[in-house]
Parts: C-alpha cells; structure tokens; sequence
C-alpha cells in the first residue's frame, strides 16, 4: 500500500504505511532482512519526495548500519550488499545535493 501511495505521489500517507510496514517487518522478520531493508529505503524516499529530508537521511543511516551488522561479525559483505550500500550512499549524495550541501554529498 506504501508503494502504491508512493507511486500516487499521496507521500505523507506513504510514509505513515511505510514507516508502520518496517516496524512490523522488523519485528516479525528481523532488523536486517532484505524486505525490511527495501521497505525502510521506500520510505527514504518517500521523505525526500515530501521534503523532510532529515527523516530521509536517518532512514538511510539506518539502511547502512543495518546493511553493515554482518561486517561486524567478521563476515564480508556479500557483493549484492556492497551495490546496495552503493545505492544508499548515491542517494544520500542527492539529498546533501539538494540541500545545497556539497561537501556532505561528496563524503556521503
């Protein structure tokens, strides 16, 4: 239902669904599942598209930390978790971009 509200571009209520869809999804399926994980970034999304950068920003942190618990256990990440970081990093970048912050986009 978020997606599609997404979609419709009804963005506020995207998040609402999306943001009570990740809690549930943690909840049931653990904090870094792949589905969670996708959930929480549409719901990134979902914030930039309705301005509230900030909340976007943390859901991408939250994304990455995520994404990087198995580093942490000593086990490489997986290249498909290597492009997704790379995909969080790109649009974390866009977001600095926006705000006209150039030198956190070139970092992020």
């Amino acid at each position: 239902l978020g997606y599609l509200y997404t979609y419709r571009s009804m963005n506020e209520k995207a998040s609402m669904v999306l943001k009570e869809a990740a809690e549930l999804q943690h909840r049931v399926i653990g904090p870094s599942h792949p589905t969670v994980l996708s959930t929480l970034d549409a719901l990134a999304d979902s914030y930039v598209k309705s301005g509230d950068n900030a909340s976007a920003m943390d859901c991408y942190k939250d994304v990455i930390n995520r994404l990087e618990m198995r580093e942490m256990d000593g086990t490489k990440l997986s290249p498909r978790k290597q492009r997704a970081l790379a995909i969080v990093h790109y649009k974390m970048s866009r977001v600095h971009r926006k705000q006209n912050d150039f030198d956190a986009a070139f970092r992020a």
